[in-house]
């Protein structure tokens, strides 16, 4: 049965939003996240190009490179994917690999959250040993880097295909993100592990800041 052939007694909120032309309040929310995400990335990808051109010298610009990558990813999953989403009133993607863009979205996340142990532990070395600092290659600096992205994938496949995890997904109609079983998700031991998780990922930064 095709959507527009739902009985209206059984369609739901959604089915109803997405049936409807789209108003100017769809339009605006839709295209200021993507104007505002789009703004962003640009200025992000000229400030990283200038510290790109720098990184030799300047070695905590490495560390923030690479952060600024995992800051560019969520400008597109939290920004102008959810803009499109609401502009074409459709989760874009099949159903079915709900769950597939669900791990995406956690490692995109988690390597954003990992950065923030690796950019204070860079602040933290650079001033009490400066010239060891200095002198760090490379080679040795995006690899440090790289671990926060291998460190995210490995919990998120660690985690994903546990049967407690929950599923989020874009849900237009809402202007955000559902859960395909909140109350799982609430019970089920997935919402402490994330919170222990963003917890544990502050305390080194407060440490090393201190």
């Amino acid at each position: 049965m095709r959507a527009w052939q739902i009985p209206r007694k059984v369609m739901n909120n959604a089915d109803e939003w997405r049936l409807s032309p789209l108003s100017a309040e769809d339009f605006f929310a839709g295209l200021s996240l993507i104007l505002i995400s789009v703004f962003s990335l640009s200025v992000y990808v000229i400030m990283m190009k200038i510290m790109k051109r720098q990184d030799k010298e300047i070695v905590g610009y490495r560390f923030l490179i690479s952060a600024g990558f995992s800051d560019l990813l969520l400008l597109v999953n939290y920004g102008i994917w959810p803009g499109l989403t609401i502009l074409t009133k459709s989760e874009i993607i099949p159903k079915n690999w709900r769950t597939w863009q669900q791990l995406y979205l956690d490692w995109a996340w988690f390597s954003m959250v990992s950065h923030y142990s690796v950019v204070s532990w860079s602040r933290w070395v650079a001033i009490r040993k400066p010239l060891d600092f200095r002198n760090q290659r490379r080679k040795t600096s995006y690899s440090l880097c790289g671990m926060c992205y291998l460190v995210a994938l490995i919990l998120v496949l660690s985690t994903h295909f546990q049967p407690w995890y929950v599923t989020f997904y874009y849900e237009p109609s809402s202007y955000g993100m559902l859960a395909e079983n909140f109350q799982l998700y609430l019970s089920g031991g997935q919402s402490a592990l994330f919170l222990a998780f963003h917890v544990a990922a502050i305390v080194p930064p407060i440490v090393f800041y201190m």
